[in-house]
């Protein structure tokens, strides 16, 4: 649904990091993975952080790129 279905261009601004720096997660990665853990009952980002790193489903969701849970509560903030 988030790949196929959802407009995320609105995010594109806010996640083009061409300036230097680390690059950013894209935003459907971060989006799938936060609804996911919603509908899981993981409302912490420290949670969902930590599932990145230990749930497969959580991993698939992510293709295996473990975010750091500031960057989980920054991006629903």
């Amino acid at each position: 649904m988030v790949d196929k279905h959802l407009d995320l261009s609105s995010f594109d601004k806010w996640y083009d990091n061409d300036k230097g720096g680390a690059a950013a997660y894209p935003p459907s990665v971060m989006l799938k993975i936060i609804l996911f853990g919603y509908s899981r009952g993981l409302v912490s980002s420290r949670r969902i952080a930590n599932a990145c790193e230990t749930n497969i489903t959580f991993m698939s969701l992510s293709g295996d790129v473990q975010p750091h849970y500031t960057s989980i509560a920054s991006f629903v903030a």
